[in-house]
């Protein structure tokens, strides 16, 4: 059955208006499968978030020196930023009508804002870096709060990723007033599901990062909840 979005869009904007303001609208895809690329490119953005998380993560654990971490720090924050500017741009560039309206939105201002923290913690890094400089333990101990700051903003990347999803839904009740037929054919869903899993190679596993998480949960709804595909009877 369709699923009331008000609490979802709410949760998520509360979230991103709390540190960054809204991102603009941005003009649609001209590409008729526009819902289903959409969904891809949300899935590369998740992949590509966790791979630099994760080789940022490797080098903190083989830095043997201060320096060396606050450098690998620096150098992550930038890839990372870089990464957010890209999937935000390619994110813009999409307008979707009825209940989905803001789902592009709400994802340009978590990239947005997610880029705005890691050039802050980037900027606090190299700061650490250079050391000997005035506020120096001032600024090692706002580092903290980003960093939970940071997670806060990531964990609505769950709803966000249920929000991406309904994407793929069209607003076109069948016999029993149940909205449950997607977009994409059988082909086209079976293809997202095929890259989240090249993807992501433990999508069961417990404690994973936000990334995998909000991939996890994308994988579920594709996969597992019984929708049906554009091209079935």
């Amino acid at each position: 059955m369709a699923r009331a979005l008000g609490p979802r869009v709410a949760a998520i904007s509360a979230i991103l208006l709390a540190v960054a303001p809204q991102a603009a609208a941005a003009d649609a895809a001209d590409s008729p499968h526009r819902e289903v690329q959409f969904v891809s490119e949300y899935i590369r953005a998740l992949s590509e978030m966790e791979s630099i998380r994760a080789g940022a993560e490797q080098e903190l654990k083989t830095a043997k020196k201060p320096e060396e971490r606050f450098s690998s720090c620096v150098h992550a924050a930038k890839i990372q930023m870089h990464a957010l500017a890209t999937a935000a741009n390619l994110a813009a560039s999409y307008t979707f009508g009825g209940d989905a309206k803001q789902t592009p939105g709400l994802l340009v201002s978590y990239y947005a804002t997610k880029g705005e923290m890691l050039k802050s913690l980037g900027n606090l890094c190299q700061a650490m870096l250079q050391g000997s400089k005035p506020g120096l333990e001032k600024i090692a101990a706002g580092m903290p709060k980003l960093r939970t700051d940071m997670e806060d903003l990531d964990k609505s990347l769950l709803p966000m990723s249920v929000m991406v999803f309904d994407v793929l839904l069209s607003p076109a009740p069948d016999k029993a007033g149940r909205t449950n037929r997607l977009f994409a054919t059988k082909r086209e869903r079976d293809d997202l599901v095929h890259q989240i899993s090249i993807s992501f190679k433990r999508l069961d596993a417990k404690d994973e990062s936000y990334p995998v998480s909000a991939a996890t949960v994308l994988w579920e709804y594709l996969a597992r909840k019984g929708y049906r595909c554009a091209d079935d009877p």
